[in-house]
């Protein structure tokens, strides 16, 4: 196994929640991959829109003991066994009061049991199998949570921008509160860590400004909009939430924007010619961050970009999400194609034809040398794919259009372009 699967190994197990130690943790962990982060955070009680940074969530130990001494749902076995952000008890309690502190999974799953929080409800609870609850069924129980809110302990975030050519920017953007979820978390913390590492070690410059985020779900986008906004709305060209990356599915998943012509949109067209293959589903079916980067006070260009969608897997948000469901090769895969989108949204360009007429191929060794023969239907020569890129070189159309309409490869079109202008036939008009 490579290095991604090292990360991924020391991420899964910490216990993150919205705001706790492991989150902390966690950042410091892909601040040593990735060579670079700014480790960042909100206060205790600070109020946007009406939400509030809470307290820190700290558990060290969690059971659940019959009368005959067994343990049951032991946090320190898998930390998901108890509902994140438990308030502490340490008491005996009576079925009538423990079976509505029991969760199931509802989706039949066989020997597994849900995640479940109670972020913004005190409560307290654990996470069990069906044949746990049967067996806890009118039974007295000595019941433990070790648990703390921490007063002073902030919400911690991570920020990487990496700068550019140009001061425009991709959002790749990611989150950091799910303990021990393999594909639902981290698989696109380990997918948005190696995009950061690979940039930084590279030694040709991207065209784009890359502003990476680590940050706990909603509410963490939500206060990152608000200390950024004037920055995002005027400088993100289009942005991607990384997650559920690790999964064998050989389709990506992505919700439609509005805007249906923007250049995420026209670089995911253009991927289907390179034998990719994306299952879109509707804007309202959206489930990650990308409901706060693209609220429409926001307006920015988000989507979401996943495997199997989360909602969509049976193993999500249960304890059958574990690190068996991922693979190193499926965490690459979804690697190559976010750096593969913004390579493709950085050679984008418009070019325009220069000659009057279809230029004289013959004269640069291209086309067909014998005329008067009918062209065989399916025939893709160099020539005649020169010609027909060049008809739609009117410059308004871009690289991405021109993928579109042709069913062309995008770099076997970006090679078109070079030879059309190396030749004189087409010039360059804008690379935005």
């Amino acid at each position: 196994m490579g290095k991604i699967w090292d990360l991924a190994k020391r991420i899964y197990p910490l216990n993150r929640s919205i705001s706790g130690i492991d989150n902390l943790r966690t950042l410091e962990i892909i601040k040593d991959y990735i060579g670079d982060l700014n480790i960042k955070k909100w206060e205790v009680g600070e109020k946007f829109s009406g939400w509030e940074i809470p307290k820190g969530w700290n558990c060290k130990e969690a059971w659940i003991k019959d009368q005959e001494g067994k343990k049951y749902a032991e946090f320190n076995l898998r930390n998901i066994r108890v509902t994140s952000y438990s308030e502490p008890i340490n008491r005996i309690v009576g079925w009538e009061e423990l079976k509505y502190h029991l969760h199931l999974c509802g989706n039949g799953l066989n020997g597994a049991y849900p995640y479940t929080t109670s972020f913004y409800n005190k409560d307290w609870g654990f996470n069990v199998t069906k044949e746990e609850y049967n067996s806890l069924k009118d039974k007295e129980c000595h019941v433990l949570i070790d648990s703390e809110f921490i007063d002073d302990w902030p919400m911690h975030y991570g920020e990487l921008i990496i700068p550019g050519e140009s001061s425009k920017e991709i959002l790749l953007s990611t989150y950091i509160c799910h303990p021990s979820m393999a594909n639902n978390e981290t698989s696109g913390i380990c997918v948005t860590s190696e995009i950061g590492r690979r940039i930084l070690n590279s030694e040709t410059r991207n065209k784009y400004t890359i502003r990476m985020v680590f940050h706990p779900e909603t509410i963490g986008s939500i206060f990152y909009i608000r200390d950024q906004i004037s920055s995002l709305k005027k400088n993100v060209i289009f942005g991607l939430v990384l997650t559920c990356l690790g999964d064998t599915n050989r389709v990506f998943s992505y919700p439609l924007t509005i805007n249906k012509n923007n250049i995420l949109n026209k670089c995911i067209k253009s991927l289907r010619f390179s034998g990719y293959q994306f299952e879109s589903y509707p804007a309202e079916k959206r489930g990650s961050d990308e409901r706060q980067y693209a609220w429409p006070t926001v307006g920015l260009d988000v989507i979401s970009l996943s495997k199997s969608k989360y909602h969509e897997y049976p193993e999500y948000h249960t304890s059958l999400d574990n690190l068996d469901l991922i693979s190193e090769e499926s965490l690459i895969t979804s690697i190559d194609l976010v750096e593969k989108i913004c390579t493709r949204v950085s050679k984008n360009r418009k070019i325009a034809a220069t000659t009057i007429g279809e230029p004289f191929l013959m004269g640069l060794n291209m086309g067909s040398r014998t005329g008067g023969m009918s062209h065989k239907k399916n025939q893709n020569d160099l020539g005649r794919n020169l010609i027909n890129m060049l008809w739609y070189c009117d410059g308004e159309n871009d690289t991405f259009d021109i993928s579109e309409k042709l069913g062309l490869d995008f770099d076997q079109l970006l090679e078109m372009q070079k030879i059309a202008i190396e030749n004189n036939l087409a010039e360059v008009i804008t690379h935005d």
